[in-house]
């Protein structure tokens, strides 16, 4: 069975205690989300996700990507 694929929105505590959480589970960070898309991008490298957008839509719309 393969890893269950996660996004996380938001780059402040709580998306940290949900990506510990998600890890925890086996799962595996997929992107980090946050409508400032620096933000995005920098929550993603620091949490290890395979990549930051600015809007779930853009995630989901690349989901088949990752």
């Amino acid at each position: 069975m393969s890893a269950m694929r996660v996004a996380v929105a938001g780059a402040g505590f709580m998306a940290v205690v949900h990506t510990r959480a998600a890890r925890g589970a086996g799962a595996h960070l997929v992107a980090a989300v946050h409508p400032d898309g620096e933000k995005g991008r920098s929550a993603a490298e620091a949490f290890g996700a395979d990549r930051g957008y600015p809007s779930l839509d853009d995630a989901l719309d690349h989901a088949d990507a990752n």
